[in-house]
């Protein structure tokens, strides 16, 4: 079986060479990160795969484990994101309890789970955050890997059959200021791997709060900084070096608001009169929701796309209430945006948040997608797909590279 290298930690506010940081295990309650290559019933599961080993190292299934594992050629996807205000792990129950009522073959195949304002006086907060959450999702899904940097964490959880044809995950931090404060801490992480035929990117992040100016700033620095050492594999130069791979799925606490001032009243009345018994249509707020109208200008998120939203603004709540602050503008601060190489090669299938969850001042966001993670090929054959059995796809078996 190919040896694979350890998850790279870049964790930098400013650029210099990365620096190699050992898989440490979840029982550590200084670790930052985590991946399932550490964990014995994994590598038990690799090693029974046959010693065959596709681009970035990662094991080729037979034609029989693809027909299982895939809807055709294609996974789903599930980006969640929610600021939990500083709340302890002993209040968060009710997410373990969303994940587990889900019905197991209803689960997307890859769960990718961002957390921001994370309560920075629990050093151990990231080990039981992982628990709860592996407990509701144990029976059918891994966890893939999570990293915790101080006030954030980003948890990516992968179907166990699905979770072997995954390389070793890459991750960096990104800080929005020269220096990062450990308490509410402003900026992105971001994880890279490749599964199967496809590279994919995630960054969990939470931009500066203020003028607008601000958050186009902190997205113009992640965009340039992230940069993977597993995508440095094509000569194309994109306008970010994120684009190198497939597929990226960028979502947070972003942080933009809507500048409309009697907003609060209209969607207060929309609410009360319509909320759970016809569908509102939130287009008229989301022409004053300035990441709308910066995307439109050119100036943030270039060729990202977004569901549609259909759901009201997600912050800010009084809470362990449905109610809006009075004193405050309701906005979409919460978001998840993705961009793909192929723009059909994924589309959107659910985009909503959770009305339930009143524990934070914040309502929980999350995107569904469907994702191709084949590559189609243009030959006379009689395949539409690449033919990932075949030994002209692999890689030598002697590679030591995951990337």
């Amino acid at each position: 079986m190919v040896k694979y290298r350890r998850m790279k930690n870049m964790d930098s506010e400013e650029p210099r060479a990365p620096s190699r940081l050992s898989i440490v295990s979840r029982n550590s309650s200084n670790a930052d990160c985590h991946s399932q290559f550490s964990e014995e019933e994994f590598q038990r599961d690799l090693h029974k795969k046959p010693n065959v080993v596709g681009p970035g190292g990662v094991p080729l299934p037979r034609q029989a484990e693809l027909n299982a594992m895939l809807d055709g050629d294609q996974i789903t996807v599930m980006c969640f994101t929610w600021n939990i205000a500083a709340k302890p792990v002993s209040g968060l129950n009710s997410l373990s309890e969303l994940f587990a009522k889900v019905p197991h073959d209803e689960r997307q195949d890859v769960i990718a789970i961002a957390l921001q304002e994370l309560p920075t006086s629990t050093i151990r907060f990231h080990n039981d955050m992982v628990a709860i959450v592996q407990k509701a999702l144990d029976d059918t899904h891994r966890v893939y890997c999570w990293v915790r940097k101080w006030s954030q964490m980003v948890l990516i959880f992968i179907r166990k059959k699905l979770s072997l044809y995954a390389s070793y995950p890459e991750y960096q931090f990104v800080a929005t200021k020269t220096l990062a404060s450990p308490f509410r801490t402003k900026g992105a992480i971001g994880v890279c791997f490749r599964l199967l035929q496809t590279t994919c990117v995630f960054i969990a992040c939470h931009l500066t709060h203020g003028k607008v100016k601000k958050r186009i700033s902190d997205y113009a620095k992640l965009s340039k900084l992230f940069d993977f050492r597993m995508l440095k594999t094509s000569s194309e130069v994109p306008d970010t070096p994120m684009k190198q791979a497939d597929f990226l799925f960028w979502f947070g606490d972003l942080n933009f608001r809507i500048q409309r001032k009697d907003a609060a009243e209209i969607i207060k009345s929309e609410l009360e009169e319509k909320l759970f018994k016809e569908k509102i249509n939130f287009d008229f707020l989301l022409h004053h929701d300035e990441l709308t109208v910066e995307k439109t200008k050119g100036l943030i998120f270039h060729g990202f796309r977004e569901g549609i939203i259909t759901f009201p603004p997600t912050h800010k709540f009084y809470r362990n209430t449905n109610q809006f602050v009075s004193n405050r503008i309701p906005s979409y601060t919460d978001r998840v945006l993705y961009w793909s190489r192929d723009p059909s090669a994924i589309y959107p299938i659910r985009y909503d948040c959770v009305w339930a969850l009143t524990v934070s001042d914040h309502k929980p966001v999350y995107c569904t997608f469907k994702m191709r993670v084949l590559r189609k090929r243009n030959d006379a054959s009689g395949s539409v797909y690449t033919n990932l059995t075949s030994s002209n796809s692999a890689t030598s078996p002697s590679a030591k590279s995951c990337y």
